[in-house]
Formats: C-alpha cells, structure tokens, sequence
C-alpha cells in the first residue's frame, strides 16, 4: 500500500494547519495516519485491490433494457441496474465522493458562518 496524498484542508484549534489526506478523508493527527493509506492501490504479487468497496466500482447487474444514464459526477455512461428506480451517479465510489465533497461543503459553510457571527458579536 501506498502513503497518504496529504493536502491543506483549514486550521487545527491549536493553530497549526489541518492535512487531510486526499484519497481516504484521513486526518494527519489521527493515529490511523500513521499506516499506509486505504485507498491506494497495492501493488505487492500482482494484486490490484483496493479497499472500501473501490473494486465495486459499477452496480452490479441485472441491468434494464437499454437504460443508460450519465453520472452527474464523473460523465460517464452507465447502465441502469433493475433493483433501482432512479440513480445520478455510476456506482458507490462517485456515490462516496460526492458525500464526502457535499459533507466538507456544508462543515466550511457553517464554519463560516460561525466566523461571521462571531465578527458580528465582537
């Protein structure tokens, strides 16, 4: 397995700068941080997993009849499983990202927002 891909993502409270890896939404100061990170791709004997359902990258079948839709995050045509009314993205790995890029929208959007009322109060 491969290190974490480390990126600038806001401020610790003890003021130091907060890196979140880019891959996997780990933490630097967690102790999980310490290991290699999940996301990448192990390269040892041959084995091309990943892990948290990354190898799961389209629904699995049976699919509709000439049912193909466009994720709204990756473009991508993909065809629509029976099991399912109404899908927007391609499988569960662009289902995972776009939560996890919706969820560090709404926490910067509330930080701001209690910045804002902050400066207001003082």
């Amino acid at each position: 397995m491969k290190p974490h891909t480390w990126k600038i993502d806001g401020v610790l409270e003890w003021g130091e700068p907060r890196r979140r890896c880019a891959k996997c939404g780990m933490l630097a100061h967690w102790i999980g941080a310490r290991e290699a990170c999940p996301w990448m791709i192990s390269h040892r004997a041959g084995d091309e997993r990943t892990t948290l359902a990354a190898d799961i990258t389209r629904w699995p079948g049976p699919y509709k009849h000439n049912a193909w839709r466009t994720c709204k995050r990756c473009e991508t045509r993909f065809r629509q499983p029976k099991r399912y009314r109404a899908l927007a993205y391609c499988g569960p790995v662009c289902v995972r990202e776009h939560e996890r890029e919706r969820n560090r929208d709404h926490v910067a959007a509330h930080y701001a927002r209690k910045r804002e009322a902050q400066r207001d109060g003082a």
